[in-house]
């Protein structure tokens, strides 16, 4: 057994999560904090880390300086005004969706209307049927759940990070400390769950999404968004700039495979890249490694000139990005079920 990059033994997986199959070759071997990580793939094509930390060492990952990269939701002055105005006309959309009058409320508030659907597209929400009760798994601080509380929904969140919980459960939100298995939810309590970046980070999935499946109301949704295994990025710079929390790497079949396994029926795949800064992070931090010997000034402007905050750059790279994105080559992938 090897030592992990969290200190103690690792534990070795002997059958794959998705398929139960016992062979396994070795797809790829880096370095992570000082000790070499392993992926291994399955014949199902599922890969994924192996020997790997247990889950109460992979917890030790997720330090005060990790936990600060997931936002605290704070309401612009303004909008405290006009919400109300706006989840009213929501209210009504939803309720008296197949009238007459909700036809001629969307017409007249066009622009509201077509906001609100980039919203629900940025979120995978599309097919949502009413602003119902929602449940975010792993959480982070409670953003995305502060945001959609103001849009009228009944929001919950499950987050292992103790500390990341407490400041969403003082926010007003209504937070379980701990992960989704052990969470104390009842069947068919949600009109949507939702994995933002978290699946790859479980022990088992298909343990996760089992549950998930139970939890959500019949015609519920439940939206995971992922690395995207088969993505340029993973592609050219390989799993040695991974976060070392992830124990799995999905691609669009694999992540479809869970789906099926779990019965649940696939209503949107996608590819997608968040913005061109997902693949223009990675260029940049290489470009900063080649040029150890440049002087302060030389380095300042290698890295302004690959910053996201570099706007002609990035107009340059949204159609990189988009083609990426057409090809199923996105950096991550979004997959999203319902229960019949």
């Amino acid at each position: 057994m090897t030592k992990s990059f969290l200190g103690g033994k690792m534990e070795f997986v002997q059958s794959c999560d998705l398929c139960g199959g016992r062979e396994q070759k070795v797809f790829e071997a880096c370095e992570r904090y000082g000790t070499t990580v392993q992926f291994v793939e399955c014949d199902c094509g599922l890969v994924y880390v192996n020997p790997r930390p247990s889950p109460e060492k992979i917890l030790q990952h997720y330090d005060d300086e990790y936990a600060k990269r997931h936002g605290i939701y704070k309401q612009p002055p303004f909008q405290s005004f006009v919400t109300p105005f706006l989840r009213q006309i929501l209210r009504v959309r939803y309720r008296y969706s197949n009238q007459v009058p909700v036809f001629i409320i969307r017409l007249i508030f066009f622009w509201w209307e077509w906001k609100w659907q980039r919203i629900l597209e940025n979120a995978h929400m599309e097919k949502i049927s009413n602003i119902g009760r929602l449940l975010d798994v792993g959480c982070g601080r409670g953003y995305f759940l502060a945001t959609m509380k103001r849009w009228g929904f009944d929001c919950y969140g499950c987050e292992p990070d103790i500390r990341s919980a407490r400041i969403a459960q003082d926010a007003g939100l209504s937070i379980v400390s701990g992960d989704l298995l052990e969470a104390p939810y009842s069947e068919n309590q949600f009109d949507v769950i939702r994995f933002h970046h978290v699946l790859e980070h479980v022990h088992s999935p298909m343990a996760t999404l089992s549950r998930a499946r139970k939890l959500i109301k019949p015609g519920g949704l439940v939206i995971v968004e992922s690395p995207n295994y088969l993505g340029i990025v993973e592609q050219a710079f390989r799993y040695s700039e991974q976060d070392p929390g992830h124990l799995y790497v999905f691609s669009p079949q694999t992540l479809s495979m869970y789906f099926n396994q779990v019965d649940l029926r696939i209503t949107k795949k996608v590819t997608l890249t968040r913005t061109p800064y997902d693949i223009y992070s990675q260029l940049g931090r290489f470009a900063l490694e080649f040029t150890k010997e440049a002087n302060a000034k030389q380095k300042e402007n290698i890295a302004a000139l690959w910053s996201p905050k570099n706007n002609q750059r990035m107009r340059e790279f949204q159609k990189t990005a988009k083609f990426f994105d057409s090809i199923g080559r996105g950096s991550a992938v979004a997959v999203v079920g319902t229960k019949d």
